[in-house]
């Protein structure tokens, strides 16, 4: 951009002006700092990553690059971000997700030794603030469509409410208290010990805690996942796709001591629909497990826009 400032006072004003900021400080973007970020990866800066529907203008390494700076990344955070872009390629309407009034967006979810390398949260109070990773990366992936795909309210998005997983969406599975093999090896043919980023398109998360006490038993844990789940959903004419269960650590250790994975996604595929006749999952796949939070009766569900065919997709991190 041409007569852009680089005084920070100036240029939050200038971003704010031209409907191109999330409303939020950034960093300036200089020569320098880009090229920072751009030593870290293996790839060149004019390589095209994608055409961003809502605009149609393009998206460069470089140009993400510059988000990645103006969010707070560090330059080694830099991989996950671009990672989480050639998921997102992989998307065949991305243009759904960004652009319905419903207000969904991607979610970006961090497995493999990658999560310790950035000081990822992946443990209490993962969806919300104090974690610079969580908050800068998932923050790149968004002013990238801000900037470059102009989602702005009332232009590139209709989003009646939107959510403020727009500002970031970005945590890490806690694999360190998981009985099971990580999302990113359900996702992607990927080994445990790889580092990857997992893009999903997002809703915000709901807590569930329905019908489930202080010591609550295997079944009604999973009578409470599958009946919030099931509540919380858009309605009986919602298309099947997807769900991300987060389950707590309490959630996740009762439940493996008795049941494996496989077990537990049959029991929600048969249990989370409208009546006989209106599953909310296509199999029991759909159902994504993983472990994450802090220690409490607590688990999450969040919803997808898997129906427009944007299933969630899996890349691995460069070393």
């Amino acid at each position: 951009m041409d007569n852009v400032p680089t005084e920070p006072e100036e240029l939050f004003e200038y971003l704010h002006e031209n409907e191109l900021s999330d409303g939020l400080p950034v960093i300036p973007p200089t020569d320098e700092r880009v090229a920072d970020m751009l030593a870290r990866v293996d790839r060149p800066g004019d390589e095209l990553l994608l055409e961003i529907p809502t605009s149609f203008n393009e998206l460069t390494v470089e140009s993400l690059a510059s988000c990645a700076v103006m969010a707070g990344c560090r330059p080694d955070y830099f991989p996950a971000v671009l990672a989480a872009f050639d998921g997102l390629a992989e998307w065949p309407n991305l243009r759904a997700v960004m652009a319905t009034t419903s207000g969904f967006c991607p979610a970006v979810i961090l497995n493999g030794p990658v999560r310790d390398d950035l000081d990822v949260n992946c443990g209490t109070g993962l969806f919300g603030p104090g974690y610079r990773a969580n908050a800068t990366i998932g923050r790149a992936v968004s002013l990238a469509f801000i900037t470059v795909g102009r989602v702005y309210p009332g232009t590139g998005t209709k989003a009646t409410h939107a959510h403020p997983g727009r500002y970031t969406y970005c945590f890490g599975e806690f694999e360190e208290h998981s009985p099971w093999d990580p999302l990113h090896t359900d996702t992607a043919d990927l080994d445990p010990g790889t580092s990857a980023v997992t893009v999903y398109p997002a809703h915000s998360p709901h807590l569930l805690d329905e019908g489930i006490g202080p010591d609550p038993d295997d079944e009604d844990i999973l009578e409470g996942l599958a009946h919030g789940a099931t509540e919380s959903a858009m309605g009986p004419s919602t298309m099947p796709g997807q769900m991300l269960f987060v389950l707590g650590q309490d959630h996740a250790g009762r439940l493996g001591r008795d049941y494996e994975k496989a077990e537990i996604q049959s029991y929600l595929y048969d249990n989370c629909r409208w009546g006989d006749d209106n599953p909310l999952l296509r199999s029991p796949a759909d159902a994504l497990v993983m472990v994450a939070g802090g220690i409490g009766n607590y688990s999450s569900v969040i919803h997808s826009m898997t129906a427009a065919g944007n299933d969630a997709a899996t890349v691995p991190i460069p070393e």
